[in-house]
């Protein structure tokens, strides 16, 4: 009998299934090679897509290709600057490989990614609900491992909500799966929708994390302010009060399940409502990076992935609260302005692009909770959040908008 090897395509629109999956190995197992797992998928993604789409190249994908480019050579800082083998790889497996996955043209294969990457995320949600709201050892011992908590106690798991991922890329994620999943419910007003989405908004608030929360509540305003008003024009004034309903129930008794006491609330509402002092926090950190920058490298960078949290457990210095600061550190001036000419160009076409199905439309909102969450956290950086990120850019490069 022989092992059907999954092809490219497969492997794309399967990779947070693949993603998940290392994670809840590594629960069990710290010698499960995470990264190299998963970075390898990526790569044979990549070399399919190369494969596939070498030949060519749109012209909204010229902007895109030239900061890939960038990044290739800016992995030479690495060797002049001696950096340790292992960051490299790190930088390469969980940053740059995944910016490959915005070249792939088949837009169907895009939407079938979406459908399976926000399935996978509700469940590992739930597990992640399940495992802090239980908190057995071995829990707490995965937590410690990763280097999300300072100890392996039952205190420090609860301290804050991990989940899986850590909670960073926790919120990031439960935040775009809240507004696909809403996106959507517009769409076919399913129950299986509204459930997804219940759970999604559950998870993204026990995170407490400030800019995931306005992220998504700012998306969703939007999504519902926008849906009101084509219905006013077409004078669709029905509302599915079942499903309203059941998302307020579901929303209302998750909370109650995973926080439990007041003490929590405040915690949440004290975060949010000190959204604006999330910048101060972390400002003494950005300009120490910034003022380490010889004239050279204030230019050119110091090389990709260069400043990341892999370089920090090495004993160098590193951004580990702000993807943009980051991005400038390691890039410099000039692959900083090459990122925000691949945000421009895309800006401009989705304004352009008159009617948006819902995954264009969920696509446009992912790119600005990351963009809104750069600012404070590092989501280019991390093999978990990167890929929805290139994934989503790519999406809207490749597709034109179009009413379902």
């Amino acid at each position: 009998m022989h092992l059907r090897i999954p092809n490219s395509e497969t492997l794309y629109k399967n990779l947070y299934w693949i993603i998940i999956a290392t994670f809840l190995l590594s629960m069990f197992s710290n010698s499960v090679p995470r990264v190299l797992i998963n970075g390898t998928v990526i790569l044979a993604i990549s070399i399919g897509i190369i494969r596939k789409n070498s030949s060519i190249i749109i012209k909204d994908q010229i902007v895109l290709l030239t900061f890939l480019l960038y990044c290739v050579a800016s992995f030479v800082l690495f060797i002049i600057n001696g950096y340790p083998k292992y960051v490299l790889l790190s930088a390469i497996a969980g940053s740059f490989l995944p910016i490959v996955l915005a070249f792939c043209r088949d837009t169907d294969l895009y939407e079938r990614f979406y459908n399976n990457t926000f399935v996978a995320l509700v469940i590992s949600f739930v597990i992640s609900l399940l495992l802090h709201i239980n908190t057995p050892q071995f829990y707490c011992d995965y937590l410690y491992n990763m280097g999300y908590t300072s100890s392996n106690s039952i205190f420090w798991a609860k301290y804050f909500f991990q989940g899986l991922f850590g909670v960073t890329s926790l919120g990031t994620l439960s935040t775009c799966t809240a507004l696909f999943y809403l996106c959507k419910l517009y769409q076919d007003k399913k129950m299986k929708t509204a459930i997804m989405m219940g759970i999604s908004i559950v998870t993204l608030f026990v995170t407490t994390r400030r800019s995931a929360i306005a992220a998504f509540l700012l998306g969703a305003s939007y999504i519902i302010v926008s849906n009101t008003f084509k219905r006013f024009m077409k004078k669709k004034y029905k509302i599915n009060v079942k499903t309203l309903s059941v998302i307020l129930l579901i929303v209302i008794i998750g909370i109650y399940a995973v926080i439990k006491n007041y003490e929590s609330i405040i915690v949440i509402m004290s975060r949010v409502s000190n959204i604006s002092g999330a910048v101060g926090e972390r400002s003494d950190e950005w300009r120490k990076n910034i003022q380490s920058l010889s004239e050279f490298q204030i230019f050119f960078g110091t090389g990709f992935g260069s400043r990341s949290h892999t370089a920090l457990q090495y004993g160098l210095q590193a951004v580990t609260d702000s993807g943009f600061v980051q991005l400038f550190c390691e890039l410099g001036l000039l692959g900083f302005i090459l990122f925000i000419a691949c945000i421009t160009t895309i800006t401009i076409k989705c304004i352009r692009v008159p009617n948006k199905n819902f995954y264009y439309l969920s696509s446009m909102l992912i790119i600005f909770v990351y963009l809104l969450q750069a600012i404070g956290s590092n989501v280019f950086e991390f093999q978990v959040t990167s890929p929805l990120f290139w994934v989503s850019l790519g999406y809207c490069i490749n597709k034109k908008g179009r009413m379902n």
